[in-house]
């Protein structure tokens, strides 16, 4: 975990001194190393410290830094308003936590409702008025996406981000299933961009039957693609730069990928390669696509966790190759709770209890940066 930074009057003083004899180049280093919050404090410090932490450059691999550095997971249900955003570290002394209201005024804050999030910046429906946000839980920065006229009842969103290329433009992409009683239909696509600020209709498409897009499931940005698992135990992706989409097989070993439509599977980047992770009896299970252009899947990992019986009902929201987070539920299946499995260790953490079926929630990871 990095510490949080707190100084005196006279200690703050001496440090600017100090600061103040070394180049810009290795301040940023020094500084890309904070946590966001502390970085927001330093700003208010002098114009040498604003301007320093105000660059392009420092917050380009200040969030290079931050994606490999997940605090907490966050949460709402999955397709309702009317709940608030939660938040769950995965420290027990975890410093920085982010303000679950976003900064929205009054009982805005009551009304948020996650749709996706990609490198720390998220994708939200506020209510009333209903209306989609982008922001950043860390600064509270947030933008109004304008609004999208097609029906939402089997729309799927994602976030396409990459502060590595630029910490200032952003992509969303709305999925519309356009049915066909014959064929089943085909999947349309819009794109919106944040430098034309408006949405358009994509020239492609792809044919799909009647299987759905999982509910809980998320997009994954990787490849310049964004991704979503299907019912029909695939994967279809879109690349957002070429507007082409495909689909991804996936392995036989990891059927079924659902239960009563929801995901009984996590999908993510892990070490620079798409990840799924399922859990099974009680094994933490990894599978890796090695080479993405010929779609070759291979089980790189199988964790033995010798958990208990409880945590033998459980499935991943999330995995770093460090630690596993599961939803995870007892024989009767009314008490939900969220578990860490720190693989190291070879040790469970309950990190805390679900007040409704984790099935009907949706998580991404928290991580803290200052773009926005």
């Amino acid at each position: 975990m990095t510490p949080v930074c707190t100084f005196s009057s006279s200690a703050g003083k001496k440090l600017m001194v100090e600061a103040a004899t070394l180049d810009d180049h290795l301040l940023h280093e020094i500084l890309s190393r904070l946590p966001a919050k502390a970085l927001g404090r330093f700003m208010l410090t002098s114009k040498k410290w604003k301007t320093l932490i105000s660059d392009p450059y420092l917050k380009t691999i200040q969030a290079q830094r931050s994606t490999q550095n997940v605090l907490g997971i966050l949460s709402t249900t999955a397709y309702s308003l009317g709940r608030r955003l939660t938040y769950f570290p995965l420290e027990h002394n975890a410093g920085e936590v982010p303000d679950t209201s976003l900064g929205l005024p009054g009982p805005q804050a009551e009304t948020i409702s996650l749709k996706c999030a990609c490198n720390g910046l998220l994708l939200i429906q506020v209510f009333p008025p209903i209306r989609d946000l982008l922001c950043n839980p860390t600064t509270k920065y947030s933008r109004q996406i304008p609004d999208l006229e097609i029906c939402y009842n089997d729309t799927k969103f994602g976030l396409a981000f990459d502060p590595t290329i630029s910490t200032a433009n952003f992509k969303v992409v709305a999925t519309e299933r356009v049915c066909q009683e014959a064929h089943g239909g085909c999947y349309k696509f819009y794109v919106y961009s944040s430098e034309a600020n408006t949405w358009r209709l994509s020239n492609a498409t792809i044919s799909c039957t009647r299987k759905h897009l999982l509910r809980s499931a998320g997009s994954v940005f990787f490849n310049g693609a964004l991704h979503w698992l299907r019912e029909r135990e695939d994967i279809l992706a879109f690349n957002v730069e070429q507007e082409v989409a495909y689909s991804l097989a996936l392995p036989d070993e990891l059927r079924p990928i659902s239960i009563a439509c929801y995901i009984s599977i996590w999908l993510g980047v892990v070490d620079g390669h798409m990840s799924v992770v399922k859990f099974k009896r009680g094994d933490i299970l990894v599978w890796v696509l090695e080479d993405y252009g010929s779609r070759r899947w291979e089980l790189k990992h199988c964790i033995e966790t010798q958990g208990s019986g409880y945590y033998l009902n459980s499935v991943p929201i999330f995995y770093d190759g460090e630690k596993c987070v599961l939803v995870t539920w007892g024989s009767s299946k009314e008490e939900y709770g969220l578990a860490v499995y720190r693989i190291n260790g070879g040790q469970w953490d309950e990190i805390r209890s679900l007040t409704c079926s984790g099935f009907d929630r949706c998580f991404v990871p928290y991580i803290s940066h200052m773009l926005g």
